[in-house]
């Protein structure tokens, strides 16, 4: 059981298993690798991505499926290589980072973060095609609609991973 210092949310506690790591860090921030994945509440679709390095360091973010936009354009798979997720039977998990200014909220469509729900590896990739930007006004599915599915693994999918 690990101790992690937050000021957003005080002291947190998590099982090694709970722990998303990043080999490579974040974008701009490769010495943050370990984080913990937190929803924002029950009924929230925000989630907190909190370092356990720097206790003032707490991303919101949107899973990707949740998005009314046709999003990603690249193939999962392609993400899931990128991402060095490379394991068929990997669930992912896309997440991308939201920004709430001036009352705005805006999400970041060029660097989602893949992550391998069962390895528990993340990454935050520069996905190729820039039909998108870095402050992409969002909304959400509609209530009533089905949501596309956000988690399957490769095999799921129908695509495979080299």
């Amino acid at each position: 059981m690990r101790h992690i210092e937050s000021t957003r949310f005080g002291t947190l506690t998590a099982n090694d298993d709970e722990i998303l790591v990043f080999e490579r860090g974040l974008l701009g921030m490769p010495s943050e690798r370990e984080f913990l994945l937190i929803k924002h509440r029950t009924t929230s679709v925000i989630h907190w991505l909190q370092s356990l390095t720097s206790p003032d360091l707490a991303l919101p973010l949107v899973p990707a499926h949740l998005l009314a936009m046709e999003y990603p354009e690249e193939p999962l798979n392609v993400l899931a290589e990128m991402a060095e997720v490379p394991d068929p039977l990997d669930q992912l998990a896309l997440f991308v980072v939201a920004c709430f200014e001036f009352g705005m909220p805006t999400v970041n469509l060029i660097a989602p973060i893949v992550v391998g729900t069962a390895s528990r590896r993340a990454t935050q990739v520069v996905t190729p095609r820039r039909s998108y930007g870095v402050r992409e006004p969002f909304e959400l599915w509609a209530p009533g609609v089905e949501p596309r599915p956000a988690m399957m693994s490769v095999e799921q999918r129908g695509e495979s991973c080299p």
